[in-house]
């Protein structure tokens, strides 16, 4: 048998020929751990450690002033998701600025009349919760 240009194809022998009217074979099944391939994975053990730490401080706090626990929550959520948009420490925000070439300095002064309405409109929000005893 030889590669040369020109040459017949090989005949099909018995174990080709039944091998190209075999059905195909099943799909091997997933690995059970997570896929790494075409994601983007945040590591957010360290968040959520931290978020225990600080709401077990937080909760007898919330019972201390008179307020619900899930209303301490909501004001820790709301803490933790407003500010990241703003604080030069979240890495994301500072990559994203990077690669769009705006300084941190502009940045904050864009974003920075939004975010007083943002935090206006959670301390209402808040206050709404306190209010009708959210729990």
């Amino acid at each position: 048998m030889s590669d040369r240009p020109g040459d017949p194809p090989p005949e099909p022998t018995p174990q080709t020929a039944d091998a190209a009217h075999a059905e195909p074979a099943a799909p091997e099944p997933a690995p059970a751990g997570p896929r790494k391939e075409g994601r983007f994975r945040v590591p957010h053990t360290l968040v959520l450690l931290f978020a225990m730490i600080v709401l077990a401080y937080v909760a007898p706090l919330a019972d201390l002033v008179g307020v619900t626990r899930q209303v301490a929550v909501l004001a820790y959520q709301f803490g933790d998701g407003f500010t990241n948009i703003l604080v030069p420490t979240n890495a994301v925000l500072i990559g994203i600025l990077a690669i769009a070439g705006v300084p941190y300095e502009r940045w904050v002064r864009f974003v920075l009349p939004f975010m007083v309405k943002v935090w206006v409109l959670g301390s209402i929000a808040l206050a709404v919760a306190v209010w009708i005893g959210y729990s």
